[in-house]
Parts: C-alpha cells; sequence; structure tokens
C-alpha cells in the first residue's frame, strides 16, 4: 500500500506501540498513518505549547541554582530511517556550558502534567517518572548521544517545576526501537488493523467500515462466549473497563456486515429473537455500537 508522505513515527508513537501511552494506543498511531486521522490536540499539550518560553526560563534558574553554569538550546529534529522505516525524533532542548566550544552535556525535555497525578510521579531528580515520558527520554538519549536527561515537569502547583533524571539506556532504547518497526512492517505497511483492544481509537475503526448491509443474524459460536464475556464483565464493577470494551470491539470486528447481532430467548414455548448488539448510523453518518447484556443467556 501507499504510505502518506507525512506519515513517519514520532516522538510520542514509541510509548504508544508498546502499549506504555496513557491516551494513545497503536490504533491512534495505525489510524494516524494509514486512515490519516490523526487526533486533535489536548489541552494539556496546547497549554505546555503556550508556557514553554516561562518554564525553559525556570529550568534555567533552577539548574543555574543547581550549580549549573549552563544555557538552553533548541534540540534539532532528527529524521532517520532503521530498516526503511521512517522515524522523526523532536527533543526540547539541550544544555550546554557557557564556554564556547563544548559539547552538548544533557538534554532537557518540558512537560506539563496534571496536579491531581503528582503522586504518580516519584521524588525530584529521580526516574521514577510515567513510563510514556521515560521511554521518550530514553530514545532521546540514544539518537542524541545524551548520558542523561532532565525531564522538568510542571504540575501546575505555583511553584517551581519539579526536576527527574533519566539516564541513557541504549539496550531498552534499541528494543524499543526493535519494537517500532516491527510494527510499521506488520501493520502499516500492509495496511492490516493492530489487534483489537479496548481503545476509542480501535472502536472508531471498526464502525468506520463501509460493511452494513445485512439486517441482522444470530450470534455464532464464538461470538456467544464473548457475548457471556460482555455480560459477565457488564455485572461486575467498574474496574473491568478495559475487558469489557475489549470484548464489545471484538464483537463489532466479528459482526461483518449485519446491523445487529440477537439471540433467541424461550418463554412459555414462544421463540423470541432479542437483540444483544446494534450498529446505527446518526444524522451525520456517524456510527455508533449499542450492546444490551442485562438478562442474556444462551
Amino acid at each position: 500500500m501507499e504510505i502518506k508522505d507525512t506519515s513517519i513515527l514520532g516522538s510520542t508513537d514509541y510509548a504508544a506501540i508498546m502499549g506504555k501511552h496513557s491516551w494513545k494506543s497503536r490504533h491512534d498511531v495505525w489510524r494516524r498513518i494509514v486512515v490519516g486521522v490523526d487526533q486533535p490536540v489536548g489541552d494539556l499539550l496546547r497549554r505546555g505549547l503556550f508556557m514553554e518560553p516561562s518554564h525553559k526560563e525556570m529550568l534555567e534558574y533552577s539548574l543555574e541554582q543547581g550549580g549549573y553554569d549552563v544555557r538552553l538550546k533548541r534540540a534539532k529534529t532528527l529524521f532517520y530511517e532503521v530498516d526503511g522505516v521512517p522515524f522523526r525524533l523532536t527533543g526540547d532542548y539541550f544544555a550546554v556550558p557557557t564556554m564556547r566550544h563544548r559539547k552538548p552535556l544533557f538534554g532537557c525535555e518540558l512537560k506539563q502534567a496534571h496536579g491531581q497525578q503528582r503522586s504518580s510521579w516519584g521524588e525530584a531528580m529521580s526516574d521514577d517518572v510515567p513510563d510514556m515520558y521515560k521511554i521518550q527520554a530514553v530514545m532521546q538519549c540514544y539518537k542524541y548521544g545524551w548520558k542523561f536527561c532532565i525531564l522538568d515537569a510542571d504540575f501546575s502547583t505555583f511553584t517551581l517545576p519539579t526536576p527527574f533524571l533519566i539516564r541513557a539506556d541504549n539496550e531498552y532504547a534499541r528494543h524499543i526501537e526493535d519494537e517500532a518497526v516491527k510494527f510499521w512492517k506488520e501493520h502499516i505497511e500492509p495496511g492490516v488493523m493492530p489487534e483489537v483492544d479496548d481503545s476509542d481509537a480501535c472502536r472508531k475503526t471498526l464502525l468506520e467500515r463501509e460493511r452494513w448491509l445485512e439486517k441482522r443474524r444470530p450470534l455464532n459460536e464464538e461470538e456467544v462466549a464473548v457475548a457471556e464475556e460482555i455480560a459477565e464483565i457488564t455485572a461486575r464493577t467498574a474496574r473491568d473497563k478495559v475487558l469489557l470494551k475489549t470484548a464489545q470491539n471484538k464483537l463489532i470486528e466479528s459482526a461483518g456486515e449485519y446491523e445487529e447481532l440477537t439471540y433467541q430467548v424461550i418463554t412459555e414455548d414462544v421463540v423470541k429473537d432479542k437483540k444483544f448488539c446494534q450498529f446505527k448510523a446518526d444524522k451525520n453518518g456517524k456510527m455508533s455500537a449499542k450492546f444490551y447484556p442485562k438478562g442474556f443467556s444462551i
């Protein structure tokens, strides 16, 4: 298949491909490159763009107070290929001594973070940060040749941002890169959708298929097992949301061209067809899925 010219793997795609990103999945990466549909820019990212000049000044101040006689320079975007797979890596800044003709000391990455999520980060100058940020910093160290990266997190708590230190780990970086190349070869290059998961991007892809040609049919044997799983999970608590959405997406994938999947209920020797799931388009043509697991039994 033909890959769009602007479609390459970027800095945050590594974590998504590894299943370590908080709000981006493998399906988001696949949809952006293969389908041509990208995620909208979120408020946190937009705030980071607005706040970057002042955040940079605050980090320079913190480094100076810590005894670093450095200035921050904008890192150049790196474009490169691995086994024919195109990549783009964009670091924020790197620190150089104020003396001339000295090599970069380390990288600096500025992050906006939700204050209520501070407990998921460790102590200042530790490497205890969310996986998606650690992966990005490790890849930057690997490609820019830095020994470590200062990840400066602004939790918007009316204090200076908190610095964390991520050391280079080239062995891990090569593993991440290998996984990204594998994802490209297995899913992006041939246009094969990744395995069904609980992500909204997965559901959107399944519902956007032009396949709704038939009205209804009964659940087949494999779908009955999935339907039983959905009914069981629905009866439990919200802790099983990931399992529930994954099972629902599997049933959407399996439905093929049918708008409804049904099962039979026998009451007083009368056989009735009941809907288990239904797929409908709104007035704008946007497809949605509804499930009716209550009382399901085969």
